[in-house]
């Protein structure tokens, strides 16, 4: 015996899908219920999470746009130059577009 100190060792739980969506309902009615409890235990809200997706899913539109710029440009193809200006000059509407979308979803 060593005194009861394996008692205060924490072990390891799986949860079941059900049990985490469970969790998830309670932290996120927590959350709407006191938004500073959020930020004390550090997680972020359901909308935090979403606008940065929103922005990590901009930065890709702008860099696979500038990507296929560059494309265009070593290979001297206006069409493809032309098609990422687009893209580039579509970002800001890209953009409201996401964040409508993520806005709508939850």
């Amino acid at each position: 015996m060593n005194g009861g100190v394996d008692m205060f060792k924490p072990r390891r739980v799986t949860l079941t899908d059900g049990e985490r969506r469970v969790l998830r309902t309670m932290e996120e009615a927590l959350t709407a219920e006191d938004p500073a409890l959020s930020s004390l235990l550090g997680r972020p809200t359901r909308a935090r999470r979403a606008g940065r997706r929103v922005w990590w899913l901009l930065s890709a539109w702008v860099v696979l746009s500038v990507l296929l710029f560059l494309l265009g440009v070593g290979a001297s193809d206006a069409r493809l130059q032309g098609i990422s200006v687009l893209m580039l000059l579509a970002a800001p509407l890209a953009m409201l577009c996401m964040a409508e979308f993520k806005r709508r979803r939850y």
